[in-house]
C-alpha cells in the first residue's frame, strides 16, 4: 500500500519540476515495481513539459522496454502509440515497428490518441 500511494502523490503533483523529484524517490525506493508502467508515463510527460528531450527519450526508451517484457495484454496497445509525440526518429522507428507487430485484433482495438 504505501508503495502505491506513494505513486498516487507523485501523480497528484501538477508541477512537472517537482514531480519529477517525486517520481525519482519512488524509483529509488521501489526499482522493480509493477506501477512503473503508470510511472515512466508521467516521466516522459513531466519531462516533455520541461523542454528537457533528452530525458523524454530516455524515458521513452525506458517505457517502450518495459512495454516489451510486461507485453501489449498489460500496457494496454494505446500506451505505446503515445511513445510517439518525442521528436526521436529513432524513438519513433522503434514505436512503429512494435506497432506494426502488433495482431490485427490488436490493431482494431487501438484508439486514436489523444
Amino acid at each position: 500500500m504505501p508503495e502505491y500511494n506513494a505513486e498516487q502523490a507523485c501523480d497528484a503533483d501538477k508541477v512537472p519540476t517537482s514531480k519529477v523529484k517525486c517520481l525519482d524517490d519512488f524509483v529509488s525506493r521501489y526499482p522493480n515495481s509493477y506501477l512503473l508502467k503508470f510511472v515512466y508515463p508521467m516521466y516522459y510527460q513531466s519531462y516533455y513539459q520541461l523542454k528537457n528531450w533528452a530525458k523524454l527519450i530516455e524515458y521513452v526508451d525506458k517505457y517502450v522496454a518495459l512495454a516489451d517484457k510486461m507485453g501489449a495484454a498489460e500496457i494496454g496497445p494505446n500506451e505505446k502509440v503515445r511513445c510517439v509525440i518525442c521528436a526521436s526518429g529513432r524513438v519513433f522507428t522503434a514505436c512503429r515497428q512494435r506497432i506494426k507487430q502488433r495482431t490485427p485484433r490488436e490493431r482494431s482495438q487501438q484508439r486514436t490518441p489523444d
